[in-house]
């Protein structure tokens, strides 16, 4: 961790296991900044985290996250900005490329279909963003 001496985390040469040293009780700030480190640790580590879907869907696989707050931007290219928040895990900030953001919107149009004279599906979207959702 940055400038930290309660936590010392070590990610072993051969990036398969990580050593932790905590010499003191963490304040939320301090966890805030281990959950960051941590997921970019994780990132260097090995077997890599396979993009593909999970072939187990176990509670221990996903963090769940009830009803996050979310906001979208339109990017230039047909990309998407998605904002997450939850409660535990704070803002996750996803670029979308144009294929994701074409295969959401597809996804979403068949799953939520707009009514006659008015659409179904509610998109919040960031201040500033003069774009309309469809």
């Amino acid at each position: 961790m940055d400038n930290d001496t309660s936590l010392t985390i070590t990610l072993d040469t051969d990036g398969v296991s990580a050593q932790f040293d905590i010499k003191d009780r963490l304040s939320a700030a301090e966890v805030d900044v281990l959950i960051r480190d941590l997921v970019g640790m994780r990132r260097e580590m090995q077997p890599a985290i396979s993009n593909g879907p999970p072939s187990n869907y176990a509670k221990n696989v996903f963090s769940e996250q009830d009803d996050p707050h979310l906001e979208l931007r339109k990017l230039s290219g047909g990309r998407v900005r998605l904002k997450l928040f939850t409660p535990g895990l704070g803002w996750m900030l996803l670029d979308l490329s144009a294929e994701s953001t074409a295969a959401l919107r597809d996804y979403l149009t068949l799953v939520f279909p707009a009514e006659e004279g008015g659409r179904s599906l509610q998109i919040s979207t960031c201040a500033g963003d003069t774009s309309k959702a469809q």
